[in-house]
């Protein structure tokens, strides 16, 4: 005989309350799944006028992956979106690339007249931003010095004015403006740059340089050639590791066919 008593009726209570429970949380389940799936299919998704301009972007800096990547990672900032590894990326390019006719990419990358204004106006940020980046690598890997902030900001001027007027977009400030420095910050940022200072050293004088120095040669003379013996008694004047080297120094001289005056060269290990 069934137990109809008050403890009986209260099991069955809880137990209907615990299941009401763990049915509404396999609803809230299903619904945080199902908007999981809806902004998975929506993340990524590139509108029209996004694509029209990665085209614009790709097209107009030669073909350059890196001012599109640039672009592509500041939406999907904006929108919350993962980001994507750079090989990702470039499918997603190529793929743009090719879906698109060839006549409408002349048009929409004409930049004095546009088959696609927005577009053409939203990619002009990112490009003088790159023609500004590689004008200052170019700097850094040559003889002359990192550009200071001020330089930067006066080569991306420089770019910026050569841009039509329709689609030129704003000017980023001059040097020490609360806006230029926050422009100049999202640039590093986006760009991989880092701001620093070089260190100011002394000129050591030659003799220390001498000291310091592993390798040696002396100068002698313009239209001089100095020969075995200057060459010898010029390392045996050093310090003993370098003794014994002149033979190898003198079999790369006569390899790479140096003629006529020398200068001195000092190579510091410190």
């Amino acid at each position: 005989m069934a137990d109809g008593g008050p403890g009986h009726a209260e099991r069955r209570r809880q137990a209907g309350a615990e299941l009401a429970a763990v049915r509404a949380e396999l609803k809230r389940a299903r619904r945080s799944e199902r908007g999981w799936e809806g902004s998975q299919s929506r993340q990524w998704a590139l509108s029209e006028e996004m694509r029209r301009t990665v085209l614009t972007i790709h097209v107009l800096s030669d073909y350059t992956l890196e001012p599109v990547f640039a672009y592509l990672r500041s939406c999907a900032l904006v929108r919350g979106w993962p980001d994507k590894p750079n090989g990702e990326l470039e499918n997603l390019v190529f793929d743009i690339l090719l879906e698109t006719d060839a006549a409408f990419i002349a048009a929409l990358t004409n930049i004095d007249a546009p088959a696609d204004l927005a577009s053409m106006q939203a990619a002009q940020p990112f490009l003088l931003e790159w023609r500004t980046v590689e004008w200052s690598r170019q700097r850094v890997m040559g003889p002359r010095v990192p550009p200071s902030s001020a330089l930067m900001l006066q080569q991306y001027e420089d770019f910026r004015l050569q841009v039509p007027l329709e689609v030129r977009p704003a000017c980023r400030g001059a040097a020490g403006d609360s806006k230029a420095k926050s422009w100049m910050n999202r640039l590093r940022q986006r760009w991989g740059g880092r701001y620093g200072r070089l260190r100011e050293r002394d000129e050591l004088p030659v003799e220390v340089l001498q000291q310091k120095a592993r390798m040696y040669w002396g100068s002698v003379g313009a239209g001089a050639r100095p020969n075995a013996s200057d060459r010898r008694a010029r390392f045996q004047s050093f310090p003993a590791r370098v003794a014994g080297k002149f033979r190898f120094l003198e079999r790369a001289e006569s390899a790479r066919g140096i003629t006529g005056g020398f200068r001195p060269i000092y190579l510091i290990c410190d």
